[in-house]
């Protein structure tokens, strides 16, 4: 997962499912840059990642908050759980 900008107090708007595809066409500098510091640690490129993840049938949410916390999460599913 990578979150930008992340400051106290935020307060999470929404997490939308976005396509995979899509989300490595937007973010695929980003993602190469983070490989020069082990993320994600399975993976050896960006290519690689983009193919593990669409076998395993990942998923990515885009997180956007109030002050800042904004970024991505891959994960198989999403459970909201209500108190």
């Amino acid at each position: 997962m990578i979150f930008i900008h992340v400051m106290a107090g935020s307060i999470l708007f929404d997490i939308d499912e976005a396509d995979l595809n899509t989300c490595f066409v937007e973010n695929r500098e980003q993602f190469e840059n983070y490989n020069l510091y082990a993320w994600p640690i399975w993976c050896c490129n960006t290519n690689e990642l983009e193919q593990d993840l669409q076998k395993d049938k990942y998923k990515c949410y885009v997180i956007s908050a109030s002050l800042g916390l904004t970024g991505y999460v891959f994960a198989k599913a999403l459970k909201i759980k209500r108190k």
